[in-house]
């Protein structure tokens, strides 16, 4: 069997990730895991995280990011390519929390991450500072 980081780090969180309460510490999952590899990022991602900053982002600005991130990659948007992949997973850093919990947007980031070929370690460690692992 072939190991899975995703899967490991979803299941090991000592949180409910599927609670529509989670959402904010997935926004800065997201957010912490792109900004701690910035200059690995496409120009496109690196500046929208630059323009992002630390205050929480109106719609307005949300919307306008991810039409910037989408066109940026016109040529991939399923994110085949490792630039494909790193501006798929930075435009979950600008996405308002959904109704639902953030459990699938969870899985479907750290897979992009990886596909990108970003640090895994840096993907690690901000995930572990928003839920520690599940010690039971």
């Amino acid at each position: 069997m072939q190991y899975d980081l995703t899967d490991h780090l979803i299941q090991s969180a000592a949180a409910d990730l599927d609670s529509p309460g989670e959402w904010e510490s997935a926004q800065l999952f997201f957010y912490e895991a792109l900004s701690s590899v910035h200059t690995l990022l496409p120009s496109a991602a690196q500046i929208e995280l630059s323009r992002r900053g630390t205050a929480p982002p109106t719609k307005v600005e949300l919307e306008a990011s991810r039409v910037v991130l989408w066109k940026s990659i016109e040529h991939d948007q399923m994110g085949k390519t490792p630039e494909g992949s790193a501006v798929r997973a930075a435009l979950f850093a600008f996405f308002p929390p959904e109704s639902d919990g953030p459990l699938d947007s969870i899985a479907y980031f750290c897979r992009f991450f990886g596909r990108a070929g970003l640090p895994q370690e840096a993907l690690i460690q901000a995930f572990r500072r928003q839920w520690p692992q599940n010690t039971a």
